[in-house]
């Protein structure tokens, strides 16, 4: 079985993947998923033609492996309540394409940055020393720019293809669930039939 993933950011196949794997790793299954990401511009996340041009070919190379496909769409700084709509009319286009495995949108709040730093332990346990954030990684609309600032002032510069997938790897997993509501969707979307 392979979950495939579509996100817009450079880092976020490999840093979602991560999560994914721990998420199984968790899981008392004797089989875990294989993950299959593509990267898709944001301003095509929301166009359903595009979307099916990357599950045609998700589908294409690993199919039948792949039983689910999952958009990771962030919100940026769009409310969900803004951004909801319009996930909403595309899932109705793509569901209207007919496509299998049929595409499920993940809402991001409001980046992938805002799900690890929600682990201080982890964000603890990568600077060595106790870390306090001084903004709520769940309610700024600029995680990345946060976290970025926050690698600065322990005189560490943040690149999120380098220090994302790191941060996935010691991130604990019912941490996320506690404290971040979209992350919370995300694994309750991964584990839906």
């Amino acid at each position: 079985m392979k979950i495939g993933l579509i996100v817009e950011g450079k880092s976020d196949g490999e840093t979602i993947k991560k999560l994914v794997e721990k998420i199984y790793a968790g899981a008392r299954r004797k089989t875990k998923p294989g993950v299959v990401s593509r990267r898709l511009a944001q301003g095509n996340l929301l166009k359903p033609n595009k979307i099916r041009g990357v599950v045609d070919q998700m589908v294409e190379e690993h199919h039948p492996e792949i039983k689910k496909i999952i958009i990771c769409l962030d919100c940026e700084c769009t409310s969900e309540k803004e951004k909801q709509p319009k996930v909403s009319r595309a899932a109705k286009e793509l569901r209207q394409l007919g496509l299998q495995p049929a595409p499920q949108y993940c809402l991001v709040v409001h980046a992938i940055e805002g799900w690890l730093a929600s682990d201080p332990a982890a964000l603890n346990k990568y600077f060595r020393k106790e870390i306090k954030l001084d903004w709520d990684p769940v309610k700024d609309c600029r995680p990345k720019d946060r976290l970025r600032s926050t690698f600065a002032s322990e005189g560490k510069n943040f690149t999120n293809t380098e220090h994302n997938p790191r941060l996935a790897e010691l991130v604990h997993i019912q941490t996320l669930i506690k404290r971040n509501p979209s992350f919370a969707r995300f694994k309750k979307l991964l584990e839906s039939p």
